[in-house]
């Protein structure tokens, strides 16, 4: 017996009483960290969904304001934008699946090639970008979504490449109306020529 008058417990069970009661908390709170981080992978994912539904929308508004010019190209290619190497991004075959029931051809940004500079009779005509297997000129197109405003509502960023230095493109917000992306506004503007 102790001074207390209470019995005297082996050392040693005490502590492993001790380290029980730690490794119970321990996998509580693994469990709860690892919901946690899997609830922000599940948002992080739709998130990413709605940010490819938010780009088709912006894809699609460019191309038929377009496609229907006397300037409009034979080819559109899409990117999500450029590398730290400056090489586009493409999207993957099935994103670029849902262009076909457009009237133009759309294809993934890789397949776009610059016309060698030194066959252009003149420097001051622009050099068209055209596609690497069929030959038909087009413009690279390229979307990001530069902030969230809310769940419903984002500011994207839409630029074209039209070849050798000329760029164009609008920014401007878009809104989730009936469960479809739509650009509310445009910003036109000139990046250089």
């Amino acid at each position: 017996m102790n001074s207390a008058g209470h019995p005297k417990q082996p050392a040693g069970k005490h502590r492993r009483r001790r380290c029980q009661f730690r490794l119970r908390s321990l996998m509580v709170l693994v469990t709860i960290v690892g919901m946690c981080l899997g609830w922000q992978n599940h948002r992080e994912r739709l998130r990413r969904a709605e940010e490819a539904d938010i780009r088709e929308a912006a894809f699609r508004t460019f191309i038929n304001e377009t496609k229907d010019r006397s300037v409009a190209p034979d080819v559109f290619f899409l990117a999500f934008g450029k590398d730290d190497a400056g090489r586009y991004t493409d999207p993957s075959p099935g994103y670029l699946d849902r262009f076909r029931d457009l009237a133009v051809i759309c294809s993934a940004a890789s397949d776009a090639r610059r016309t060698d500079e030194t066959k252009r009779p003149r420097s001051n005509e622009r050099l068209p970008i055209t596609d690497s297997s069929t030959g038909k000129t087009g413009w690279i197109v390229t979307t990001r979504v530069d902030s969230w405003i809310d769940d419903c509502r984002v500011r994207i960023f839409v630029t074209c490449d039209y070849g050798r230095g000329a760029e164009g493109g609008f920014s401007g917000p878009m809104e989730k109306v009936d469960g479809r992306w739509q650009v509310i506004e445009q910003d036109y503007q000139w990046f250089s020529e």
